[in-house]
């Protein structure tokens, strides 16, 4: 069995032609989606959910200077310490800070590692079955274009 090619198969057919006798808005191509590349998949990824984790970490930041800064953590340490019949109980800033940021790097690396997986399974899947079809227009240039 041969292997397949990185290349997606096309087929064009004429021109799409709506009811009426307007001009033909354009080409109709089908092409196979047949692999992905993990790597590609890991980088682009990697960069989302750092992106994500990093906008995850400055909005604590700000809502915890917020919320120090209006007596709410005050408040809360002193609820707590009264609930639990504690001597002493304090939030640590930078222990909270560390553990956000050690949770950040654990959740990139695990998220982009898991969907390098997938993108992996994915290949694995469209080796049986062929890969996925999807249907692309082109619209037409010109005149035609214009009218669109």
């Amino acid at each position: 069995m041969a292997a397949p090619t990185a290349e997606p198969a096309t087929t064009t057919t004429p021109p799409m032609e709506p009811a009426g006798s307007d001009p033909p808005l354009g080409f109709v191509e089908r092409r196979i989606l047949w692999r992905i590349d993990p790597w590609s998949v890991f980088r682009v990824s990697a960069v989302f959910w750092v992106c994500l984790h990093a906008v995850g970490i400055i909005a604590g930041l700000i809502l915890w200077a917020v919320a120090s800064a209006a007596g709410t953590v005050d408040n809360t340490e002193s609820v707590i310490q009264e609930l639990f019949a504690l001597q002493q109980f304090a939030f640590e800033p930078s222990v909270i800070l560390r553990a956000g940021l050690l949770s950040a790097i654990i959740g990139v690396v695990s998220l982009a590692g898991g969907s390098t997986v997938l993108a992996v399974l994915y290949n694995l899947i469209t080796e049986m079955v062929g890969g996925v079809e999807v249907t692309v227009v082109t619209k037409a240039r010109g005149r035609a274009a214009s009218r669109v």
